[in-house]
């Protein structure tokens, strides 16, 4: 019997339920408000409320430390992600566009071209220390 293309019943639900997973997760995970927008001059502030959702989250290693599961089982040209990527890829999309929506708009292009939620961490902490200093002389 020749696979069909269209999805079977127990695809569909397992496509909704992962959908739902996601989106609970979301929920639960990045509905944690900031009250500061990090801006040029309120790094600290920032900072310590972001790193606090992050520990409370206990999402902070996927920041500070990533362990990036391979994107695919075994062979690359057999098509098969790995589960743990596509999940560790969702979480990171989700983590990434959080920590975005706490950057003032003023600073917001400085972090456009980065895909990942540990570039724009270490690009913002790169970014604010060199100001730090900068007005420190």
């Amino acid at each position: 019997m020749a696979p069909s293309s269209e999805p079977s019943d127990s695809d569909n639900h397992r496509a909704t339920s992962d959908a739902q997973r996601v989106t609970a997760a979301a929920v639960k995970t990045f509905k944690q408000v900031v009250s500061v927008k990090l801006d040029n001059t309120n790094y600290l502030q920032w900072k310590q409320q972001v790193e606090g959702v992050l520990h409370g989250t206990k999402m902070v290693k996927i920041v500070v430390s990533p362990q990036i599961p391979p994107v695919f089982l075994s062979d690359p040209t057999a098509g098969k992600e790995n589960p743990a990527y596509i999940e560790w890829e969702e979480q990171d999309s989700l983590l990434c566009m959080w920590i975005l929506s706490t950057v003032s708009p003023s600073l917001l292009s400085r972090f456009i071209r980065l895909r990942h939620s540990w570039q724009v961490w270490d690009e913002i902490h790169t970014y604010c220390y060199t100001q730090m200093r900068t007005r420190s002389r």
